[in-house]
């Protein structure tokens, strides 16, 4: 798939409009609807362990080496993160708001990595050819569900950055301790920052375990089956339930893919973030049945 294939079907999706369709997403979509006007039958959640990650880990690698949707994620998060660094660099006072910002990400991964589990779906039904265009799904029958559970993602990442202002201005933006101090000094240094720091990372825990919850398996559920969102919801917090060290586990692995790649200027978010996008799909390949 060419970069500027891929880079096309990214601009699609967000100004939503469907690109012309191939003759295996023509197939792909017929036996779509039919199966959507049926009944999506049981949904058997398997009990997996921790030696699961590394083989979905794997095959996340082997979509990103195959399909190049690093090219894409380059193209899309550089520009945006040069905005964010121009905007703090322009007003500090910004500062406070980066990091719930930013580690508020992980709370809208799943939505955010849809595209990649969608490729990865594509890739693993019809083929390279198939899988250069999965966008047909985002404006089916199945497109409803998606949008609803895109909301959820959505209003939880709202709900927690407006929870990290409250904290900030309880603790270190209420506080006289070095006024004139650099933001990150005041926050290392002072008793304020400090409760911020615990009070925050405590609120941010139940805030992502919430998120790990509703949506590590309904967003490729919703992709895959015709469900509700609210079944796909269900479904999702069913499979946290019976595999709690797994998820866990898998919830560390996104936390620890998403500081690595941040950590050199967000250069390496362009391999991490397609690689936990690509390995959510099998992620839930292995965990629903």
């Amino acid at each position: 798939m060419s970069f500027a294939t891929t880079l096309s079907d990214a601009f699609t999706v967000v100004f939503l409009r469907a690109p012309p369709e191939t003759h295996e997403e023509v197939a792909a979509r017929i036996e779509e609807e039919r199966d959507d006007a049926a009944s999506p039958g049981p949904i058997d959640i398997r009990k997996v362990g921790l030696n699961e990650l590394m083989p979905a880990l794997k095959a996340g690698f082997e979509d990103l080496r195959e399909l190049r949707t690093d090219q894409v994620t380059m193209a899309v998060l550089f520009p945006l993160a040069g905005l964010v660094v121009a905007g703090v660099v322009a007003d500090r006072a910004l500062l406070p708001f980066l990091f719930p910002a930013a580690s508020g990400f992980a709370l809208i991964g799943p939505l955010a990595t849809l595209w990649y589990a969608a490729l990865s779906r594509g890739r693993e039904l019809w083929g390279e050819d198939a899988a250069s265009h999965p966008l047909h799904l985002f404006f089916g029958p199945r497109g409803r569900s998606l949008r609803i559970l895109g909301g959820v993602a959505i209003v939880l990442f709202l709900l927690w950055n407006a929870a990290a202002g409250i904290i900030y201005h309880l603790t270190l933006g209420t506080s006289s301790a070095k006024p004139n101090a650099f933001f990150l000094t005041r926050v290392l240094t002072t008793q304020a920052g400090w409760e911020m720091i615990v009070i925050g990372c405590g609120v941010g825990v139940i805030f992502a375990l919430i998120a790990v919850a509703i949506g590590c398996v309904s967003f490729p559920l919703a992709l895959d089956k015709p469900v509700k969102a609210s079944e796909a919801i269900r479904v999702s917090i069913s499979a946290v339930a019976r595999n709690p060290v797994f998820m866990l586990g898998w919830g560390a692995v996104i936390v620890a893919g998403l500081v690595i790649g941040a950590l050199p200027g967000l250069l390496g978010l362009a391999v991490t973030l397609p690689v936990l996008g690509h390995a959510t799909w099998h992620v839930y390949r292995r965990i629903v049945a």
